[in-house]
């Protein structure tokens, strides 16, 4: 593959690990939404067969909410190899191509101190 073409590959997989990151990160906040609403249904729980499924319903809560977390993680973990391996395309590029026509390396750099 060439030069240009790798780099074109390596744009499209950041902007598919960014939607992907993002849909992750509202799919976490969501969950940990649940797991709140849960944890303070418990907490009001007047009756012991109330409190019984309250536990049940917090634990499934908790349980999605580290599974959404993970799926986050390892979503952010994607998008720093995206801007890692454009990173290394334009680099390879700029021998052909003038510096100012490719991404800047300053929004390289300030993408992934925003995605730590």
């Amino acid at each position: 593959m060439s030069a240009i073409g790798a780099y074109l590959v390596a744009s499209q997989d950041v902007l598919r690990a960014e939607a992907g990151m993002y849909r992750k990160k509202l799919l976490a906040e969501s969950a940990f939404e649940q797991s709140q609403q849960a944890a303070r249904r418990y907490a009001q729980a007047s009756s012991t067969y109330e409190t019984r499924f309250l536990v049940a319903t917090r634990d499934e809560s908790l349980a999605e909410e580290r599974k959404r977390v993970g799926e986050f993680q390892d979503a952010t973990k994607t998008m720093n190899a995206a801007l890692t391996k454009l990173s290394k395309a334009r680099d390879s590029l700029t021998t052909f191509v003038p510096g100012d026509a490719l991404i800047d390396p300053a929004l390289l750099e300030e993408a992934r101190k925003r995605v730590k």
